[in-house]
Order: C-alpha cells, then sequence, then structure tokens
C-alpha cells in the first residue's frame, strides 16, 4: 500500500500556534473601546445639534428682519399712489391730459394730501420698527449691518422722494422711479435675508418653509407693485410710459404665474409653488379672498388688452384702497408663513435636544455593559479550562460541537485546533446532507477543503450533484417551455387558465376576490408596419418587462397571442383599486420605448373584470354554478369585452365590466344595429344650414359663405334622434367612417345639384370624426366623393375639432394631403377645446367657427374673448364664422368682434334641400339688421 492510498494519520498535520493578544490588552479594550466609541458619537451629536440650533436660531431672527423690511415695502409701494395723483392733479396740464377737471379732480385734490399723510406716517413707522431690531451683539453681524443699512439708505432715499414730490410741478416718472428703487433696495434686502437663514443646516420642513416664504415675498412684492406701476405707466410720456407699461406689465405676468387663474387657481399651479400642505392651504384661501380677486380682475381687464379706459386715471384712488386691503392679505399670509418657519425652527431644535439626551442614555448603557462584561471575564477565565476539556470528551464521541476559542494563549492554542477539526468535519456533514436534499447547487458552491480529503470528498460531491442537477434542469426547462411564451417569457394562455382557475378557487374558499386584467396595445400594428416585425418582436419584450416590473409579486403576467396580455390578480382589492392599478399599467406601457436607433410609443386599453361577475362553486355548490374551468374563460371573456369598450372609447383608457358595462353593451348592439339598418334602408337625410357674411364681407346681393351638412335620423318606432347620440354610437363601430362617406357623398352632389338649378352655393361643409380622420382611407374617401360628383374640391370645407388635432398626429397628416388637393378646412367649436392661439400659425385650417357659447355669452370678458379669437383669425388669414347665433343682438356682437360669417336660427335653421333651396333668396332680409352696428 503507497503513502497516497494509506489512510491518513491523526498526528499528520500538527495544530496551528496559537494567535491572539495578551489578557491585560484584551480587557483594556474591552471596557475603553465602547466608552470612547460612545464619546465620540456623542461629540459628533452635540456639535450637529449646536449647529442645528443656531441655524435655526438665525433663521428665526432673518424672517424677523424679513417681515420688518416687508413692512416698510409694502408702505413704500402704497405712497407712491396718493403721491403720483398729487403730482398730476397739481399740474394742471397733465390733470387734462388725464381727464381730471371740476369738481371730481377737486375732491381729489382735497382728499389725496390726507391719504398721502397717513401712508407717510405708516412707512416712517414701520422703518422705525425695522430700525429697532436686535443689535449686533445679539444676532448675526451680517444681519445686522444689512438692516442697519438698509434702513439708513431707505430713510435718506424717502426723505430725498418726499422733498421731490414737495416741488413745483416735479416729473412723474423721476417720482415712479425713485420709489421703486427703495422697493427694489428693500425687497433686494428680504432677498438677502432668506437666502443667509437658507444657508445654514436647517431640516427638511423648516428649508421648505424658507423656500415657501420666498414665494409669498414675490407674490407680495409683484400685488403691491401692480396698481401703482400701472398708474405710472398713465401719467408718464415718452419712453417713460413705455418703459413704465413694460414695467407694469411684467409686474402683472409675474403676479398671474404665482397665483395661476387667481382666486380659481389650478391646484397644479399652486403645488409648484409652495411646497408646505398648511402654507398651501392658506395660499389658497388668500387668493379667494375678495379682497384679492376684486384688484386681480381690475387688473387683469387692463392687462388682456381691454378698452383704453378700463381703468382711468380718476378711479385710482378707489383702487388704491382694494389694492391695499389685497396687501393686507398678502402681508397676513406673510406673517403666517414666518410663523411657519419659527414652529418648524423650534421643532428642529427641540429634535437636536432629544437626539442629545437619547445617545447619553445609550452611552450609559454602553458603559454599564462594559463593566458588566470585564466582570464575567474573570468568570469566563476561571471556567475555560474545565470547558475545553469537557468539549474535547464529546468531540471523541462524535459530537461536533462548538470550540469556544477563549482564555489565554496557551487554551487558545488547544481550542483553535480543535475548532479547525470540527469546522472540516461539519462541511463534509453539511455537503453530504446538501446532496441527499436535492440541493445540488448549494453543494456545489461550498469551497473544498484543505489537503487530500477535502479533494477527494469535493470531487466526489461534484459528480453525484452534477449529474442529478443536469436531469432536473433538463426537466425544469420542458416543463417551462410547455407553459410559458418563447418569445416574451411569459406564462401562455393554458399556463393564464389554469393560474386563473387556481386562484378563483383559492379566492372563494377564502372568501377573497380574483382580479383579471385585459392589456390590449394600442399602435403595435403600426409599429410593425413601420419598423418591422423585428422591432414588433423587441417591442413585446420591453412591454412584457414593464408588465412584470409593475404588478405585485404574486400576481401572474401571461401573453395571449399577437399584442394581448393578462394578468392575475388574486386576492384582489375592490373594483375601484383594481382600476387604478390597470391605470399604473397603462402608463407604463406608454412609456417611450428606444428600438435600435428610433424611438416608439405605444399605449395600452386595458379591461378590468372581478369575480363580482361571475359564480365560482363553493363546498354547497349551486345549481348554475359555473366550475372553475368555465369560471375562468368566463372572466376572461368580460375582462376582453371591457377592453375591447376601452379600445372603442379612444384608446389608452380602462373599462371595467359590470352591469352597467353589460346593458351598455346590450343597448348599444341594439343601437349600431338599428342605425346600420337605417344607412342600408335609406333612413338618414342630409339638412342644410346656411352660413351668411356678416359686415364687411355682407355686399347685399344675397349670396351666402356657404351652407353645413348636418345628418338627421327620424328611428322607426322612437321618432327624430339626437345627433350626439347617434354619432357616438358610430364612433364606438366601423359605422363612423360609412356615415362620413354617405354625408360627403349626399353634400357634393347637392351642391351641384344647386349649382344646375342656377342656385349658386359657394360651398359645403362636412363634419369629419377624429377616428374617420385618422383611417388612413380618408383621403380616398374624400375624393372619390368629389370625383363622383363633379364638385371642385376648393367648394369642399371639411369641419374637425381642436382636439382631433392634439390627440392624434395621423389626423393632422391627412388633413395636409387634403388640403393638397385643394379641399379646405374649418375648426369647429373653436376655443372650447385644447388648441392655443399662437398654434392657429401651423394648423392646417382656412376657417375657425367659434364655439357658440361665446357668441351668445352677454359677459364683457366673453366679449373680449370672441373678439380676441376673431382678431386671431384674421392674423392668419383665416376665415372667422360665429356659430349659434340665435338674435339680432348676438349677430351684431359678432360682427363688433370681426366676425366675418355667422350661422344659427336668427339667419335660418337647419333645412332640407328643397326647403333651403327655396329660402335662398330671403336671406338677403335676414342680414339687413345686421349691417347698422358694425364698427
Amino acid at each position: 500500500m503507497t503513502r497516497a492510498d494509506a489512510p491518513p494519520r491523526a498526528d499528520d498535520a500538527p495544530p496551528r500556534a496559537a494567535a491572539g493578544r495578551p489578557l491585560w490588552q484584551a480587557l483594556v479594550v474591552l471596557v475603553l473601546l465602547p466608552v470612547l466609541a460612545a464619546s465620540a458619537l456623542a461629540g459628533v451629536s452635540v456639535a450637529g445639534s449646536v449647529d442645528r440650533a443656531r441655524s435655526a436660531a438665525q433663521a428665526q431672527r432673518e424672517v424677523e428682519a424679513v417681515a420688518a423690511l416687508d413692512d416698510v415695502r409694502r408702505c413704500v409701494d402704497a405712497e407712491l399712489l396718493p403721491a403720483l395723483l398729487l403730482v398730476v392733479l397739481r399740474d394742471p396740464d397733465l390733470a387734462a391730459r388725464q381727464g381730471l377737471a371740476g369738481e371730481a379732480a377737486a375732491a381729489l385734490l382735497e382728499s389725496q394730501p390726507v391719504r398721502l399723510a397717513q401712508l407717510r406716517a405708516a412707512s416712517d413707522s414701520a422703518l422705525a420698527r425695522l430700525q429697532r431690531l436686535p443689535s449686533p451683539s445679539d444676532t448675526g453681524q451680517g444681519l445686522a449691518l444689512d438692516v442697519s443699512s438698509t434702513a439708513t439708505d431707505t430713510a435718506n432715499r424717502l426723505t430725498a422722494v418726499r422733498a421731490l414730490t414737495a416741488a413745483p410741478r416735479p416729473d412723474p416718472a423721476r417720482v415712479a422711479a425713485s420709489y421703486q428703487r427703495i422697493s427694489n433696495g428693500l425687497g433686494g434686502a428680504q432677498g438677502r435675508a432668506t437666502g443667509r437663514a437658507l444657508s445654514g443646516g436647517l431640516g427638511p420642513r423648516t428649508t421648505a418653509a424658507l423656500l415657501d416664504l420666498q414665494q409669498v415675498l414675490r407674490l407680495g412684492q409683484l400685488a403691491s407693485r401692480q396698481l401703482p406701476l400701472l398708474l405710472a405707466s398713465r401719467v408718464t410720456d415718452g419712453e417713460a410710459a413705455a418703459s413704465d407699461r413694460r414695467d407694469w406689465l411684467a409686474a402683472w405676468g409675474g403676479y398671474e404665474e404665482l397665483v395661476g387663474d387667481g382666486a380659481a387657481a389650478d391646484t397644479s399651479v399652486r403645488w409648484a409653488v409652495l411646497q408646505t400642505p398648511s402654507l398651501q392651504t392658506a395660499w389658497d384661501a388668500a387668493l379667494a379672498r375678495p379682497q384679492v380677486t376684486a384688484v386681480s380682475g381690475l387688473l387683469d381687464r387692463e392687462a388682456l388688452g381691454g378698452a383704453a379706459d378700463a381703468l382711468p386715471t380718476a378711479s385710482v384712488a378707489g383702487a388704491a384702497l382694494a389694492s391695499a386691503a389685497r396687501d393686507q392679505v398678502v402681508a397676513d399670509l406673510l406673517t403666517t408663513t414666518a410663523q411657519e418657519v419659527a414652529t418648524s425652527a423650534a421643532d428642529d431644535a427641540a429634535a437636536a435636544r432629544g437626539r442629545v439626551s437619547s445617545l447619553v442614555q445609550a452611552c450609559a448603557v454602553l458603559l454599564l455593559v462594559s463593566l458588566a462584561s470585564a466582570l464575567l471575564v474573570g468568570r469566563w477565565l476561571a471556567g475555560s479550562s474545565a470547558r475545553l476539556a469537557q468539549v474535547a470528551g464529546r468531540i471523541s464521541r462524535g459530537e461536533l460541537v462548538e470550540v469556544p476559542a477563549t482564555g489565554p494563549r496557551e487554551l487558545r492554542a488547544a481550542s483553535l485546533a480543535l475548532s479547525a477539526a470540527v469546522a472540516a468535519l461539519r462541511h463534509v456533514q453539511h455537503q453530504a446532507r446538501l446532496v441527499v436534499a436535492g440541493r445540488h447547487a448549494d453543494a456545489l458552491a461550498l469551497p473544498a477543503l484543505p489537503g487530500p480529503l477535502g479533494r477527494d470528498v469535493h470531487a466526489w460531491t461534484v459528480q453525484v450533484a452534477r449529474s442529478a442537477q443536469a436531469r432536473e434542469q433538463l426537466q425544469q426547462q420542458v416543463s417551462h417551455q410547455a407553459d410559458h411564451d418563447g418569445l416574451t417569457g411569459l406564462a401562455v394562455r393554458a399556463r393564464v387558465l389554469a393560474d386563473l382557475e387556481a386562484a378563483l378557487v383559492a379566492d372563494r374558499a377564502a372568501g377573497r376576490r380574483t382580479g383579471l386584467l385585459f392589456v390590449d396595445l394600442d399602435g403595435f400594428k403600426a409599429v410593425n408596419d413601420t419598423h418591422g416585425h423585428a422591432a414588433g418582436d423587441e417591442l413585446l419584450r420591453v412591454v412584457a418587462a414593464r408588465l412584470r416590473e409593475a404588478v405585485r409579486a404574486g400576481d401572474v403576467v401571461g401573453r395571449l397571442g399577437g399584442d394581448e396580455f393578462v394578468v392575475v390578480v388574486p386576492d384582489s382589492p375592490d373594483a375601484e383599486a383594481l382600476v387604478r392599478r390597470a391605470g399604473r399599467l397603462v402608463r407604463a406601457v406608454s412609456e417611450p420605448v428606444a428600438l435600435g436607433g428610433f424611438g416608439v410609443v405605444v399605449g395600452a386599453s386595458v379591461g378590468v373584470a372581478t369575480t363580482s361577475a361571475v359564480v365560482v362553486p363553493g363546498e354547497d355548490g349551486g345549481g348554475e354554478a359555473l366550475d372553475a374551468a368555465g369560471a375562468a374563460r368566463a372572466l376572461l371573456a368580460e375582462a376582453d369585452t371591457a377592453a375591447y369598450r376601452a379600445k372603442a372609447a379612444g384608446r389608452g383608457r380602462v373599462e371595467l365590466f359590470d352591469d352597467r358595462l353589460r346593458a351598455q353593451l346590450t343597448g348599444a348592439a341594439q343601437d349600431e344595429h338599428a342605425l346600420r339598418t337605417a344607412l342600408a334602408l335609406g333612413q338618414l337625410r342630409v339638412v342644410y344650414q346656411p352660413v351668411v357674411p356678416l359686415g364687411a364681407q355682407d355686399d347685399g346681393d344675397g349670396r351666402l359663405l356657404g351652407v353645413e351638412a348636418l345628418l338627421r335620423w327620424d328611428r322607426p318606432g322612437h321618432g327624430p334622434v339626437d345627433p350626439a347620440q347617434f354619432i357616438a354610437v358610430a364612433e364606438r363601430s366601423s359605422l363612423v367612417r360609412d356615415l362620413g362617406c354617405f354625408v360627403l357623398a349626399e353634400a357634393a352632389l347637392q351642391l351641384v345639384r344647386w349649382r344646375v338649378r342656377g342656385r349658386d352655393v359657394p360651398s359645403v361643409s362636412v363634419n369629419v370624426s377624429g377616428r374617420h380622420l385618422a383611417d388612413p382611407r380618408v383621403v380616398t374617401d374624400v375624393l372619390e366623393a368629389l370625383a363622383t360628383s363633379g364638385l371642385a374640391p376648393e367648394r369642399l370645407l371639411l369641419e374637425i375639432t381642436e382636439t382631433v388635432l392634439v390627440d392624434d398626429p395621423r389626423a393632422t397628416a391627412n388633413l395636409r394631403a387634403l388640403r393638397a388637393h385643394g379641399v379646405r378646412v374649418a375648426i369647429d367649436d373653436f376655443g372650447t377645446g385644447f388648441t392655443s392661439i399662437s398654434a392657429l400659425a401651423t394648423t392646417p385650417a382656412d376657417q375657425l367657427k367659434v364655439g357658440r357659447g361665446f357668441v351668445v355669452a352677454e359677459a364683457a370678458a366673453d366679449a373680449a374673448l370672441l373678439e380676441l379669437m376673431a382678431r386671431a383669425g384674421a392674423a392668419f388669414g383665416l376665415e372667422v364664422v360665429a356659430e349659434g347665433v340665435e338674435t339680432a343682438e348676438q349677430a351684431a356682437r359678432a360682427v363688433r368682434a370681426g366676425c366675418t360669417g355667422g350661422q344659427g336660427w336668427h339667419f335660418a335653421p337647419a333645412l332640407a334641400a328643397d326647403e333651403l333651396e327655396h329660402r335662398l333668396p330671403l336671406l338677403r332680409d335676414s342680414r339687413v339688421e345686421v349691417r347698422a352696428p358694425v364698427r
């Protein structure tokens, strides 16, 4: 027998020499190390707490200075108004140019000195309070010097500007500029104070409150400046007036940017301005106060280009009082914000003190533990020898017990030798147990023991484990390929149904719901057609990954085929929560996807179904109950139906399958069948409403601008059907294109019939739905209707809504193609959608049809909006038609606004073709009374 084959001897490997330090070193470290660490941590925490408290105190002082500075600034801004009025009133020429004369001017001249004296006294009082702020010994040197210099400079400047206003015939522009420089200096001091406060080590809440304070300061500065700047722009001339006008508009624009729509501010604007919830509430309450809305409304009309006398100089004295009330509201908001900063700073200091107290207590505990450990060491050393002997005896009997490596060096040497032997035996034991348990990967991951024994044992383990592992992996791979999609790795339909059945049974037994989300991609076919199937496959993989990331760990994501996915939600929440979860899936899928060198965006329509709509049998059975497989198929069909409804309703939506949807689908199916039958049997008819010229466009020869073709349906057994109702039914099906083609063909042919009969109608307008316009066949449909009727393309006007241009870029592309063929385009109900006036420059349109709401409204603001839209349309070379004109006064209002055409019952209702043909000569008389109000 060779030495390599002989059994190993116990004395072949002598034990290692014991390592360790002397006992006294261990005792010293045991006691001192925790104490030193605790002391260091306590020192760091105390230093941080002191710095936090110092920063909090500094922030409070800075905020106090900010409040005092703001009082002075508001008083200075308020002082400008009566000062300017007195300059104007004391100069007869200047007062005459501003329309101030007679008793009103005398009354103003008598009242303003008293008002100015009151405001100057308020300014002096506020300045005195500012000068009484704490001295340099009580606060930061930088703060004291800044406040002191600002107070001195403000006092000097106020003295100078007051002397200037007292001089004979002072220059109004110079007076206004002097007051503005004082206000700017105070605002700059406020900005520096808040900047110094933010530079300290403050907590997040205090920092957020300080940032909110800056926004409130800016709001106050802009609010108090608006009326003074407006008055300055009114009473100055030349470049000074233009400069003051720009400054006033800048102040107005900045204020509107902060408050959004004033008292009805959009919450998205409010949340973008402030960060502290309590201050957001105070902000909303302040902006809703009548004092704020009254002045804001007055200034908004001035800024939006109202009439020149929208804010006459003579009314500024009254407006000043309203502005002062608004400034006080903003000042109260500033006080609330400053209190929030002070409260947050105090909370920061209290939290710091609490941390110091907790750390001191922790240090005390550590010290007690260390002392107790030192006492225990003695006992440990006394019994270490006995324990080592006991452990050695147990190991000799085959018990793999722990060997404590304690005691002095001599005992540690013996303990380490025994511990190494026990560790080697435990390693072999653990590896053998892993192999027996089938955990082959874990067994292979263990390192080999050193020496020949370790190599032999490891080689045996590797051979056994790898053989078993290969067999199990092959079985798992075959099973996984049968149940999962090869492209996305998701469960296939059969696996989804099996998992759904199991979830239904388990949830039913536990009294829980089971939910199912059916995800149908929007726009996937376009990606395949445009970029190829390889890009489509990559897109499906990305969508699958996003769906897996967006669901819970226990949910099952599967692919049914094509671009359809499902998510099984065991133990699902209620229906509303499930709908919100589906909304998150829509947003996740809709994120842009980078495919090679280009990016694509697809959407998703999601149908939601829950077990509230199906029955899963329980232990007690049920006569009509579905079995688990039938219930799974029913739930899948309901989710599929809801997804189809979501896609038909505009895509990118979530629909819940419930009793209401079931009833709606049944009714919609009946309506669609009836509408399809009506189209096939000729029960639909087209009526026409004239569009007449207004104002300068009406040359009195009786000619029309055109007619609008409108579809009507008299349903047998029901009577006339509201067009909005049956058009909505058509929008949800393929009928919308069929109806569009029918109206296009009928309207074009009718225009040709009128021309043959000598009734020349210049053009006909046809409404085209967004879904039809996004269809690539719409260009062919329109050109085919023109070719069949022989109508010239420029005599056809397609009416679309603003939403179509925003929602679908394909619709815009089709419109451009149709305009290239000569077809004209009108934007219907303009002003009620999303198109901005600036977008008209690039919008493919020839005519604007202003919505009826702007025509019939009698408020001055609505009249201004109507005029604004008419001017914008004219500026971009578009015809502007007022819709829904019902009275002569509304017609006159449309003429005054600048509309070039009108449509509505005032001129003629929608009539059948033969009725309109007989009334065409009478339309001249219906427009005579419109000509009188033309400007």
